[in-house]
């Protein structure tokens, strides 16, 4: 039995058969009906095999080792009981990468690891600078995203207008400016979520003393990296990384995102999976990543039945590559070979020339 007399965040019972279409699992629906009182934080959706308790050790074992009084000030500041409730129920994103409950959590510990580490292989770069950037670049999807009552994650009107950085830049100086100002207590938060006024900045912080209070250029460096950490302007980062620390930060972003996408993949108990970014993830050894030596194009009927595109807004969407014709002329594919090999040169892939196979390009985070 159907019924659709369905509204935004209802949560339903659904039955239904399981088949196999093109490789792919589908379901068929044969009933479903509206739940009248569901508790809907049962459904949220959570990863298992993540210990929050554990990470929020991690998370401030991290946090304590930023020896700069300055930059630890500043973490500090964002970071109050109030906020962290909030960042530790939180998705990471919408549906490409940790996009479930806590997910933003374990992302960012996960993220702030890999920065520290790499200060030690690098040890021109500023640790604290890099950690502090690393605990501090998402803190914006507190704000950006919110998860319906029945679970859904969607971006908020000041997501989609300002996007996680730009969000997180303004936790930054809102913080200092009533800092400043000598107001230790800011207003309550708006009680939409689509407030313009940034929902998520900490209601109550620990007042900066004049020993702590971080110097205007290390602010301006920790904003970079928030600002940078997407690493290219199609994949919505403002500014592009300038600093040392602001590329170690992007591409520390980057392995976790694509390491968890693999970890997911090799769950699914299928030998090849195709990511909603469109990369290909090999799990048949030990889930490591790898791109198939070919992929077949999707179909006419695939392309219709795909969900719409997100708006341009949307600051985790990737861009997709299109299969060069065969008749195409040389003087383009010339072109466009040469710019894939500068692009692989840096770890990237051109999301905009022509490329043959499934696309490997960065991950928007």
């Amino acid at each position: 039995r159907l019924s659709w007399d369905f509204e935004v965040d209802d949560v339903v019972a659904v039955e239904g058969v399981v088949n196999a279409y093109q490789e792919n699992l589908q379901l068929v629906l044969t009933a479903l009906q509206r739940l009248p009182d569901p508790q809907w934080e049962d459904y949220l959706a959570t990863d298992p095999q993540v210990d929050a308790e554990e990470l929020l050790r991690r998370l401030d074992e991290l946090r304590k080792s930023i020896a700069d009084p300055g930059y630890r000030a500043l973490v500090e500041a964002v970071f109050t009981p109030d906020f962290l409730g909030r960042f530790a129920g939180a998705p990471a994103a919408q549906r490409y990468h940790h996009a479930y409950r806590g997910g933003l959590l374990e992302h960012t510990v996960n993220v702030a690891s890999i920065a520290s580490r790499l200060a030690e292989v690098y040890p021109q770069a500023d640790r604290d600078l890099l950690v502090a950037g690393a605990l501090l670049h998402d803190a914006g999807k507190v704000a950006e995203l919110q998860q319906g009552l029945g679970g859904g994650i969607s971006y908020t009107t000041a997501g989609r207008l300002l996007t996680h950085s730009v969000l997180g830049v303004l936790f930054l100086e809102r913080t200092l400016a009533r800092q400043a100002f000598g107001q230790v207590e800011t207003p309550a938060r708006p009680e939409s979520p689509d407030a313009l006024a940034a929902p998520g900045i900490p209601v109550s912080r620990p007042a900066l003393t004049v020993d702590a209070s971080p110097s205007p250029e290390q602010v301006l460096r920790l904003e970079h990296l928030i600002l940078s950490h997407h690493g290219q302007h199609e994949y919505g980062a403002p500014v592009l990384p300038a600093t040392l620390e602001a590329w170690l930060l992007h591409f520390a972003d980057n392995i976790d995102a694509r390491a968890k996408q693999c970890q997911e993949a090799a769950r699914s108990g299928q030998e090849w999976v195709q990511t909603a970014t469109g990369a290909w993830i090999y799990t048949a050894s030990s889930g490591r990543c790898a791109a198939p030596p070919e992929a077949p194009d999707k179909s006419a009927a695939e392309e219709a039945a795909a969900p719409p595109s997100t708006p341009p807004a949307d600051p985790d969407r990737n861009q997709g590559s299109i299969t060069p014709d065969a008749a195409g002329e040389v003087a383009a594919a010339q072109t466009a070979a040469t710019e894939e090999t500068a692009a692989a040169e840096h770890g990237e892939s051109s999301s905009a020339q022509p490329k043959k196979g499934p696309e490997q390009a960065p991950l928007p985070l």
